[in-house]
């Protein structure tokens, strides 16, 4: 989503419960966008074409999507950052974001593999 919503990009600077509406309206128009892309065949997608994410082949081999061309070091390596320890707002947000995309509003194909 980082390469889609460029505010995330950065750390956002705002209270804990002004951070929850603007994660929550994202993922909201990312789903609604995933959706509109589900309705068209994978080649006229706009949002999330077929060759924008991570594929795999039938053998198990690794495609990997454009995204990674917008967001070269997207996924860097985790070092030890102190001790590592999230604090007590990080945990409830945690909570409350497993809350909702586990039982709210669960996307069908993040059941599928």
């Amino acid at each position: 989503m980082v390469t889609k919503w460029r505010i995330l990009e950065r750390p956002i600077i705002a209270k804990l419960e002004t951070i929850e509406k603007m994660i929550c309206a994202l993922v909201c128009l990312h789903n609604f966008l995933k959706k509109s892309d589900l309705n068209k065949n994978s080649d006229s997608a706009k949002y999330c074409p077929s060759t924008y994410m991570d594929r795999e082949t039938e053998s198990g081999d690794l495609i990997e999507g454009e995204w990674r061309t917008i967001l070269p070091n997207g996924l860097n390596s985790v070092r030890r950052m102190g001790g590592n320890a999230y604090s007590r707002g990080a945990s409830s947000m945690r909570s409350i974001l497993a809350e909702y995309f586990m039982n709210i509003a669960p996307i069908q194909a993040q059941w599928s593999k």
